[in-house]
């Protein structure tokens, strides 16, 4: 998958994917998600579609007001 989606996924997964530490696998659940809805929405999978599915996610009323997302 890493030609059709410019490597991101790949290059994420070998940096973090056997990584033990919460953010590791707090990062690769997201990217796992994005590659989800991406795929689910029929989109190809590219640094474009990765970005915009973020920026979505983000500008949605729900995330916004989450303590989560707007912590540094």
């Amino acid at each position: 998958m890493a030609q059709q989606d410019g490597g991101i996924f790949d290059e994420v997964s070998g940096r973090h994917g056997q990584s033990q530490q919460p953010e590791s696998k707090q990062l690769m659940a997201v990217l796992n998600a994005l590659r989800d809805v991406i795929s689910a929405e029929g989109l190809t999978l590219s640094p474009t579609s990765y970005f915009a599915a973020a920026m979505s996610a983000l500008e949605k009323p729900e995330t916004k007001s989450s303590a989560q997302a707007s912590t540094p």
